[in-house]
């Protein structure tokens, strides 16, 4: 009879314990991760949202508990798959030590939940998010950016073949692929994307002033005139205009 209670009560004491897991809701995962990230890294903050700021690319300044952290928040993406927030804060914290192949990585699981649940992501209180496939791709594009402005070409290639494989006609990510060619002074290469994207988005500003430039910087004058005077007609900018006039001057004075 004691063994009998005594099994009864391990069960007990277990099936409690499974349940208290079961039950930690998403906040609890993200607690965890901000308090083992922040106890971890120094002056570093989480970037869940457009106002909030965003963690620079470069030296590694975590140590210590990170590791821990990272383990709180891969389990709260495990047990909750559709939460954007989590998703961005591991990002964040790959960009913390400098790993942009963990950025990558956790960019590309993003894409392929985003196919399973037709970007119906999730924010805090599980609430549904507005416009999720813009505020996914708003995130995805911050990293981007930070890694043309770096000059890192091949996470840069990495990252926009990675939205390619899901989204085969975003034109942010052909124009991405085109600038890590760019970057490399690949300008033919370049000048392949940019000529794509240019053929699903005629009137994009960036993807024209792009092509101009590329077309400058390979030497081609002809095409560069070309593309400059389609700038000066599409784009509001007024960066893009004083460019525009600017270089269809300098071109035609050397024509």
């Amino acid at each position: 009879m004691k063994n009998i209670l005594k099994t009864v009560m391990l069960l007990l004491l277990v099936s409690s314990a499974l349940y208290a897991a079961d039950t930690k809701d998403a906040q609890y995962y993200i607690n965890q991760f901000n308090e083992y990230f922040k106890d971890s890294c120094r002056e570093v903050a989480v970037s869940i949202g457009k106002d909030n700021p965003v963690l620079p690319l470069g030296v590694p300044i975590c140590s210590g508990r990170y590791m821990q952290a990272l383990d709180y928040i891969n389990e709260g993406i495990k047990k909750f798959p559709d939460r954007l927030d989590m998703r961005v804060m591991k990002a964040d914290a790959c960009a913390a030590v400098g790993n942009a192949e963990c950025i990558n990585e956790t960019i590309l699981e993003t894409l392929k939940r985003s196919a399973k649940n037709k970007n119906r992501w999730l924010g805090a209180g599980d609430k549904l998010v507005d416009a999720g496939k813009e505020e996914m791709f708003y995130q995805i594009q911050l990293y981007a950016v930070k890694f043309d402005n770096a000059g890192r070409a091949e996470e840069l290639r990495t990252l926009a073949n990675n939205i390619l494989k899901y989204y085969p006609n975003d034109v942010i990510a052909l124009n991405n692929l085109g600038s890590s060619y760019s970057i490399q002074e690949n300008y033919d290469q370049a000048l392949k994307y940019y000529l794509k994207a240019e053929k699903l988005a005629p009137s994009d500003d960036i993807v024209i002033n792009n092509i101009a430039d590329n077309y400058y910087y390979k030497g081609d004058m002809t095409n560069a005139l070309k593309y400059y005077h389609k700038l000066q007609a599409v784009t509001t900018k007024e960066d893009f205009k004083e460019e525009a006039e600017y270089q269809i001057k300098e071109i035609t004075s050397k024509l």
